[in-house]
């Protein structure tokens, strides 16, 4: 008989990360401010640990740090979400993501009073991304089976790196100095069948726009329409959901800057996954 009951936090309330089906790895953070003091996994990990007060935020936080050093991050968000009687479901979000990060970098420089690079060295080189993003939906439910939706949603991604250490006055500077924008417009369309035996069936569509400046040389952009196809079976209680899936159904390769983080992770051909998912 269990003699601890620990409440945990919805995982709208939850920093956490989580990887795509090609390893890239994303921020998940809270849509809600908590609700009633549960706790996440990460707070019950921590809670083991020499830092039992960690929050799920400082975790997630320095985990990342440790894997890319010298790198820091921050975001803010607001949504607002409303439900009507028709089973319409509408709200729209935005927010800011914020990184400043620090490497050091080979460089070639010159011994003498000769403007000839002649000797490696290094450099310090401060790197500051940042993106803002908008995005809108509006999801229908028809019937006690069938639901269909839209989102769109607009960001703009922000690069900018400098090496403090050289001189301004230094030959070809301006080439190394980076003040790189990507531009993303993303329009995802889905139609779900859910029957009460369990057995699911998903398709969606996404379409995306891109728009890149301050490249050298330029970087081009891409206009694309990828689609997907998922079924899947959810076991009763939802203690395990079983689902297969056929993505780009097409094959449309794409060519989108990864600058805005929603244009990675895209599959570039024609790719057949299967997953497995066990809920405790």
């Amino acid at each position: 008989v269990c003699q601890w009951l620990i409440p945990e936090s919805h995982a709208f309330e939850q920093w956490s990360d989580a990887p795509a089906y090609d390893g890239t790895i994303s921020i998940i953070q809270p849509l809600i401010a908590p609700l009633y003091g549960g706790k996440s996994p990460h707070d019950i990990l921590a809670a083991f640990t020499e830092n039992p007060d960690m929050s799920g935020y400082q975790t997630v936080r320095n985990f990342w740090q440790v894997k890319h050093p010298g790198a820091d991050f921050e975001t803010w968000g607001i949504g607002f979400d409303q439900q009507f009687k028709t089973g319409t479901y509408a709200g729209l979000a935005g927010e800011i993501l914020k990184s400043n990060g620090q490497r050091t970098v080979g460089v070639f420089t010159n011994s003498t009073g000769i403007p000839i690079p002649d000797r490696a060295s290094s450099s310090s080189q401060t790197l500051v991304f940042e993106e803002r993003s908008f995005s809108v939906f509006v999801n229908q439910l028809l019937g006690d089976q069938f639901s269909t939706g839209a989102r769109y949603r607009l960001s703009t991604a922000l690069l900018s790196g400098r090496f403090p250490q050289v001189p301004s006055s230094a030959s070809g500077l301006s080439q190394l100095t980076q003040d790189e924008r990507s531009t993303l417009e993303l329009l995802q369309l889905f139609f779900i069948w859910n029957h009460d035996s369990g057995v699911y069936a998903q398709w969606d569509s996404n379409w995306y726009r891109q728009s890149n400046r301050g490249y050298t040389p330029d970087r081009a952009g891409d206009n694309l329409w990828q689609h997907n196809l998922h079924i899947g079976y959810r076991f009763p209680h939802r203690r395990a959901e079983v689902r297969l899936g056929l993505l780009n159904l097409t094959d449309q390769d794409s060519r989108l800057n990864p600058l805005n983080w929603m244009a990675t992770g895209l599959p570039e051909r024609r790719t057949v996954y299967m997953s497995l998912r066990l809920n405790f």
